[in-house]
């Protein structure tokens, strides 16, 4: 949704019969003009300052409401826009273009709640084996780099992400690789038994391979938690 699907009402008609109105159009001038040089809080603030005090336009605070909501919605301040809409709906409840905006302030927070967790190492971990029964290694090979090197919020489990990554090196023949997984898991957990048992097949197998280099390397069967 764009800033602009957003209705702006300006109710400029209203300075043809009441003097009083021009102090909210002086407001709204105002905090347009703000908006236009970026200043979108000191907009902001206009309406509210003119929301808090005592002014002889209170017929009109729905207006002010409203206008103060659609800013905050094309701020991205979604809550605070539901607010200003219901109230400007509380003191006008035929206000078709708040029930509008506030329909569209609804959908725009449904959207952020259902926005995409971050995936856990559970969801990597299917996934890499969904690939790998598929015999796709580099793709789940990608999976584990990719989930390590973004903000992860699992962090306390990023050494069971390297032992994984490191045993599917292994499994691959990268020992190299895997040699270095193993260490970066190891230097996160130094108790794990098993990337220190998966470590030393490795070290062992690049050992074979210096020492005999004309034969055939047998991939190892090591299997992931």
């Amino acid at each position: 949704m764009t800033s602009s699907s957003i209705i702006l009402w300006w109710y400029s008609g209203f300075c043809k019969f009441y003097i009083t109105v021009m102090t909210l159009l002086e407001i709204i001038s105002r905090a347009t003009e703000l908006s236009s040089q970026g200043e979108h809080e000191a907009a902001i603030s206009y309406y509210q300052e003119w929301l808090a005090s005592s002014n002889s336009e209170q017929h009109l605070r729905y207006v002010a409401f409203f206008n103060l909501g659609t800013l905050f919605h094309n701020q991205g301040k979604i809550d605070k826009a539901l607010v200003a809409y219901d109230e400007a709906l509380k003191l006008n409840p035929d206000f078709s273009e708040a029930s509008v905006n506030f329909g569209l302030a609804l959908e725009a927070k449904s959207n952020i709640t259902t926005k995409k967790r971050p995936l856990t190492l559970l969801d990597i971990t299917n996934k890499v084996q969904e690939l790998s029964s598929k015999l796709q290694f580099d793709a789940a090979i990608t999976c584990y780099k990719e989930w390590l090197s973004s903000p992860i919020p699992e962090e306390h489990l990023r050494y069971i992400a390297l032992f994984n990554l490191g045993v599917l090196f292994q499994n691959q023949g990268k020992i190299d690789e895997a040699i270095i997984s193993y260490k970066e898991a190891l230097q996160l957990k130094p108790d794990f038994s098993q990337a220190s048992v998966n470590l030393n097949l490795a070290l062992l197998a690049k050992r074979t391979s210096q020492e005999k280099p004309e034969t055939k390397k047998e991939k190892p069967n090591n299997q992931q938690l």
